[in-house]
Parts: structure tokens; C-alpha cells; sequence
């Protein structure tokens, strides 16, 4: 539930970049065989586009309102996606409704309206892997904190997930469909501050949970491997200073222990997902430019490259499977 917009964020973002893109890097990943959605402002707001067999087609039209995180279901026949009141920015939560449609943009409905269930913001909607569920953030009071959620897979049959108070966010269900990632504070942290969100998993009843990280970093957006054995998440590495701060990607293993470091630069790079077992895809907004991008890189940091060389913005990837 990362609350900021990319344009203020490059805004305030004025360091020399030194990442390790060299002139051979610098040529767009082949897409050709890769399919998915994203969201783009390349129409004049925030829409949900899908690139499919190297064809380009949007997929939301409304005019009053901002479209944008589309999560495509396991069978690659529905979207998830979030809508909030036009003007406003991707993961403006407070104002944001959950919403329904099929891959080709037909048939589009509300699940979750903007107020119901007294959910005052809710962000983070993820599909199960059989396509039943669907887990998601939510807080219930304007001071309150966010709590995660598991509804069916019409946004009915809610059910609280977490059993403790204190600020989660990010869930993601594990491949195997038994384990749910997120980010929370730790349970003997007091404060409020999101500077120390941490990453976790427990089970579907939300016990035996267990705590990966312990760096006192924000962390954010927990992804799993397809093989569930790893976490790749994204870092804030100043937290001093979350806002204009640098975002580094990591990985961690299920079984705990240290993180590794794939991607630390002076860049902004966020909300990472594995593409295949060897490499991962992120976003990725670059000192003085105000546009995000997505990139892609090998688990290991190395041979760094646009997914699509463009200046329009093409973030928020979902792969259509």
C-alpha cells in the first residue's frame, strides 16, 4: 500500500544514476513472446492496456475515472483492477474501487465500491492460484491500520486474515496457494511509522506467522519464485527519507536468513515479479525523468533493459499466462 506518485517522486529525485546499463543493454527486451497488461497515462490518465501477440489494445475507457493495477486471473480470462476519481494517481487507495473485467476490457463491473465493508482504503487485490480468491489490504478507520482480507473471487465472503493489530500490506498467495506474503510492522514495534515494514508469510488462517526480514528498512511488495522456495521485494534504502529516498530489489529465501542484493542504483525501482526462474521484472523511474518505466533484469542484477523503449509511461505489468 505504498502511498506516492511518481511524478513527485522524480521530481525530488536529482541523483546521477549508476546503474549498469551499458550501450549493449540498452535495446528492448524481445516481447514478442511475452503477454500481458499494464497501465499507462499514454492516452491523457491512467488506463489498463494489454500487449498481446505484439498487438497493443486499451482496455478501459471510463472518462470520469482513473484505471489502473490489473491483475490478470490464473486462467488468463479476467482482470482485477483498481478505479479512482479522475485526477488522482496509481495506488491512490482512499479514493480507490475494486473492479472486475474480462482480458479483452468486455464486461467490466465494481466488486468492492470505494466506503463498503467501512474500509476507508483498500489496495493490494491478488488472485489465488485456482483463480477462488482473492486477498487484499484494507483499513476500516481514518486512523487506523491496515489489515488484510480473503474474499471469493466476487469480492463477497470477506474474511479478516490477520490477527493482531498493526499496519500489513502487500499480500500475495504463494504458488502452491498455502502461504500469503505481505508486509507488516513487527508485533513488538509500537510506533506508526512505515520506515520499518518488514516482510512476512503465514498461512491461510492467518497464524504461524513468520517473519523474514530484519533490517529496519521499509520493504514492500513481496513476490514469489515460481518455485515458492524465494521472495524478491523492494527496499527502501534511505529511510530517513522514504519519499525522494533510492528503492533497491532484493531477494530473500522462504527459510529466512540474509537477503541478497540484486539491484541497488540512485534510481527509483519498485514492485518487482519473477518473469521466469533466471529473471525478474520491476518499475523503474531513472534520476530527472518523471516516467515510469518497466525493466528487466536477471536475478543476479546483471544485463539490465527496458521492456519497451518508449517515452510513454508503462508501469504496473501483469504477465497474461
Amino acid at each position: 500500500m505504498k502511498v506516492f506518485s511518481f511524478a513527485f517522486l522524480a521530481l525530488l529525485f536529482f541523483k546521477e544514476s549508476t546503474s549498469p546499463i551499458n550501450p549493449a543493454d540498452s535495446a528492448s527486451v524481445q516481447t514478442d513472446s511475452l503477454n500481458f497488461i499494464f497501465t499507462s497515462s499514454r492516452s491523457g490518465k491512467l488506463e489498463i492496456w494489454k500487449k498481446q501477440n505484439g498487438q497493443i489494445t486499451q482496455l478501459t475507457h471510463d472518462k470520469k475515472q482513473e484505471s489502473w493495477r490489473g491483475k490478470v486471473s490464473p486462467d488468463g480470462k479476467k482482470v482485477l483492477f483498481y478505479r479512482s476519481l479522475k485526477g488522482s494517481k496509481s495506488n491512490t487507495t482512499s479514493k480507490a474501487s475494486l473492479w472486475l473485467m474480462n482480458i479483452d476490457g468486455s464486461e467490466q463491473k465494481e466488486l468492492i465500491a470505494q466506503g463498503e465493508y467501512g474500509w476507508v482504503d483498500q489496495s493490494g487485490a491478488n488472485w489465488s492460484p485456482d483463480g477462488k480468491y482473492i486477498v487484499m489490504a484494507a483499513t476500516t478507520t481514518k486512523n487506523g491500520s491496515g489489515q488484510l482480507y480473503i474474499s471469493d473471487q466476487n469480492g463477497k465472503n470477506l474474511k479478516s486474515l490477520t490477527k493482531r493489530p498493526g499496519y500489513f500490506s502487500d499480500p500475495s498467495f504463494s504458488p502452491d496457494g498455502k502461504k500469503i506474503a505481505f508486509v507488516a510492522l513487527p508485533e513488538e514495534y509500537t510506533g506508526t511509522s512505515l520506515a520499518y515494514l518488514e516482510v512476512f508469510i503465514m498461512d491461510l488462517e492467518g497464524t504461524e506467522e513468520n517473519r523474514l526480514t530484519y533490517d529496519e528498512f521499509r520493504d514492500h511488495d513481496p513476490s514469489w519464485s515460481p518455485n515458492g522456495k524465494e521472495l524478491v521485494f523492494e527496499t527502501a534504502l534511505k529511510p530517513s527519507n522514504i519519499i525522494a529516498g533510492r528503492w533497491g530489489i532484493r531477494i530473500i529465501s522462504i527459510q529466512g536468513g540474509e537477503a541478497r542484493n540484486v539491484l541497488f542504483d540512485n534510481n527509483i525501482n519498485t514492485s518487482p515479479c519473477w518473469v521466469s526462474a533466471e529473471r525478474l521484472l520491476f518499475e523503474r523511474i531513472e534520476a530527472l525523468k518523471s516516467v515510469p518505466q518497466t525493466y528487466s533484469v536477471s536475478i543476479t542484477g546483471t544485463d539490465l533493459k527496458p521492456l519497451e523503449s518508449s517515452n510513454k509511461s508503462f508501469f504496473e505489468i501483469d504477465l497474461i499466462k
